[in-house]
């Protein structure tokens, strides 16, 4: 039998994990048959991001290592996507959705403790101050987090559905971001010289910021005030280059295009959001009415 060369050996774990957690999912939906479900998935996808925003770009806790893409900086991110936008919250909503007690949570802490272990064993994760029992706790509360906003969810209350829609838009903002800067030279940083960590220590304010304007944007009625708006997104990116904070000389179309896309991808994400907690919010009361 053939040995696996060193990328090989490292891209394939991750591959087989996600394959793993889409056939969770796949199986999860299928069985719920419950449409909130995938808004409960977007919530736990940006409160995942977030937590890595603090821990993998500001504190540098660990490095992921899965030789996908030549640049170590973009594969170190690619692998934080594959762990908190398909892992973790696939699971995450998979108890949710089951309403798996304490022990299931958990035997699944435990789960991603163990893969941690096995990762750094086999040199595709590496830590620096993080600790896996940090992993163990810390996915063990993000289960109950989830537990508790899926029930907030069916209640359509306002604040929650905002949380909500900021966090669907920001997550999959962040991601068309992070393959925009991949592809087609995309970075934020400070002075002449712009390193990609610099620019994914940015990213989650960039992303924070046009995920309230894209909120914002789709609020309004008239469609003059939202093309003003759609423009002055623009603008504020030309500003951004005139500062010397982005680097944007070989991308200004694609990034044009990823904000107009992300109005029309957010314009649907809002209304599936607003549409499905409203729907669960007349079962709610119906199911609570007195029989006569």
């Amino acid at each position: 039998m053939r040995t696996l060369s060193g990328r090989r050996k490292n891209t394939f774990p991750f591959i087989i994990l996600l394959v793993i957690h889409v056939v969770l999912l796949i199986y999860t939906v299928r069985k719920k048959k419950d449409k909130s479900l995938l808004v409960l998935l977007f919530s736990n996808i940006g409160f995942a991001y977030l937590f890595e925003a603090v821990v993998l770009n500001f504190l540098k806790g660990y490095t992921y290592l899965p030789k996908i893409v030549k640049n170590k900086v973009h594969d170190n991110i690619l692998g934080a996507v594959f762990s908190q936008a398909i892992y973790v919250p696939i699971v995450a909503t998979f108890i949710s959705a089951f309403k798996l007690n304490w022990k299931w949570k958990l035997l699944f802490s435990a789960y991603f403790s163990i893969i941690e272990r096995l990762f750094i064993k086999w040199k595709i994760f590496r830590t620096k101050w993080w600790k896996t029992s940090y992993t163990f706790v810390f996915t063990f509360f993000y289960f109950f987090l989830s537990d508790s906003w899926n029930k907030l969810l069916r209640g359509n209350y306002f604040l929650v559905r905002k949380i909500t829609e900021y966090l669907s838009i920001y997550s999959i903002g962040s991601t068309g971001l992070f393959f925009l800067a991949i592809f087609k030279n995309f970075k934020l940083g400070r002075g002449r010289i712009h390193t990609w960590k610099e620019h994914y220590t940015m990213i989650p304010f960039y992303a924070t910021s046009f995920a309230l304007i894209q909120i914002g944007l789709n609020q309004l009625k008239s469609r003059r005030a939202k093309f003003l708006l759609l423009i002055s997104i623009n603008g504020i990116d030309y500003l951004l280059e005139r500062l010397k904070l982005l680097n944007n000389n070989k991308s200004s179309k694609y990034l044009i295009l990823h904000h107009l896309l992300g109005y029309f991808i957010s314009k649907k994400v809002l209304k599936f959001v607003r549409t499905t907690m409203k729907s669960e919010e007349r079962i709610k009361e119906q199911t609570s009415l007195p029989n006569k």
